[in-house]
């Protein structure tokens, strides 16, 4: 009898210990299920990143255009050519003269310039004479804009020996000064020095008979 009430003990804590790991493999499984299902709410469905990304790329587009617009801008503005192409005789007048002076602004690159202004100082035979500042706008790629001046040259404001040459005499203008142009938008200035000469040659008067 005692063997008997022993035997169904045992059965019975089998029964119990079997029971126990079957209760506790469910709750193993319910707790991964919902670990896996908490995972998978916490991550960011593709559709919110999509956002964020056309962001970094339209960052990317507008930085790339910004440097596009600084290179060109800078390259054509500070490769721009100054000449004085000529200078006519002076046309003399009671109190003053007249001196008429042509020069030249090539663009040689491939890109049109933002709006150029230049300023420049007025030399003649070294003797300063004047200033003037010229609106010269936008220079296309390859182009050359002529600008004429009529220069006004006063008696009383240069030495005799200046105004002697002037009439008679061969003389030198030298125009110094820079060209100034704001590119991006006219948010960043540039500034180029300019600097030439134009040598006026007077024709040799020609004597009737030889």
């Amino acid at each position: 009898m005692l063997l008997v009430d022993r035997q169904k003990s045992q059965k019975q804590r089998d029964e119990n210990n079997r029971s126990d790991r079957i209760s506790n493999q469910k709750k193993d499984t319910e707790y991964t299920s919902g670990k896996a299902r908490s995972d998978e709410s916490f991550e960011e469905p593709f559709y919110r990143k999509t956002p964020f990304i056309a962001i970094i790329v339209i960052l990317i587009l507008i930085s790339s255009f910004v440097v596009y617009e600084l290179y060109t801008d800078y390259t054509a503005a500070t490769n721009l050519e100054f000449d004085v192409k000529g200078s006519g005789p002076p046309n003399p007048g009671l109190g003053s003269m007249e001196i008429p002076i042509i020069m030249s602004f090539r663009n040689p690159s491939n890109f049109d310039t933002p709006p150029i202004n230049a300023e420049y100082d007025i030399y003649i035979e070294g003797e300063y004479i004047g200033d003037t500042e010229v609106p010269l706008g936008i220079v296309s790629a390859g182009e050359t804009k002529i600008d004429e001046q009529t220069l006004t040259v006063y008696y009383e404001e240069i030495s005799d020996t200046l105004e002697e040459t002037l009439i008679e005499d061969d003389f030198t203008v030298t125009i110094e000064g820079e060209v100034q142009a704001d590119i991006i938008y006219r948010s960043i200035p540039v500034t180029r020095d300019i600097e030439a000469s134009y040598t006026f040659h007077r024709e040799p008067d020609v004597i009737d008979g030889l």
